[in-house]
């Protein structure tokens, strides 16, 4: 476990609500392209945290997996969220 991260989600520090403007921009940008290959959508976030970008992908027809390397983050993410209990795994992807 990186403890960097985990010493963070631990304290309480970076528990976010809301999802990256940089992330609804990036979507929105592709919209139309993605729209026009039809099909389920599904998505692998790198890093979850606590489940802030969750809410904006559940407003989306998409199937939802994430990694996050902190099991205290991922605590978190599922307390709020317990119906992606198996689709969340906590582990390290940089390696």
């Amino acid at each position: 476990v990186d403890s960097k991260w985990e010493a963070t989600y631990s304290s309480g520090r970076h528990v976010n609500s809301w999802p990256w403007s940089d992330l609804v921009s990036l979507y929105f940008r592709h919209e139309k392209s993605l729209q026009q290959s039809p099909g389920l959508r599904r998505v692998l976030e790198l890093g979850t945290g606590t489940g802030n970008n969750f809410p904006f992908w559940s407003s989306i027809p998409v199937e939802y997996f994430g990694i996050e390397i902190s099991p205290t983050a991922v605590a978190i993410f599922l307390e709020r969220f317990p119906e992606l209990k198996n689709r969340i795994q906590i582990c390290d992807f940089s390696e």
